[in-house]
């Protein structure tokens, strides 16, 4: 949809759910998503005690995104 209805390549955030709602696209929970293998590792490593002192799961922290562009395009 994002290529088909706006002049972007990627859209990221609230811009993201604000673009799929304006197409008709539903809101889900994210949960949706994992697979059964990756909820099963979510709850074995969030009991285990190595990983319980990081602080990934105390500040609830977020992902991280990267792009490159490719020095050619400039070219």
């Amino acid at each position: 949809m994002v290529m088909e209805k706006s002049e972007h390549c990627m859209l990221v955030g609230k811009g993201a759910l604000e673009f799929a709602k304006s197409v008709g696209i539903e809101e889900i929970d994210p949960i949706e998503l994992l697979t059964d293998r990756e909820i099963e590792f979510l709850k074995k490593i969030k009991n285990d005690e190595k990983f319980k002192s990081k602080t990934v799961f105390e500040n609830k922290m977020g992902t991280v995104g990267c792009v490159a562009l490719d020095g050619l395009l400039y070219e």
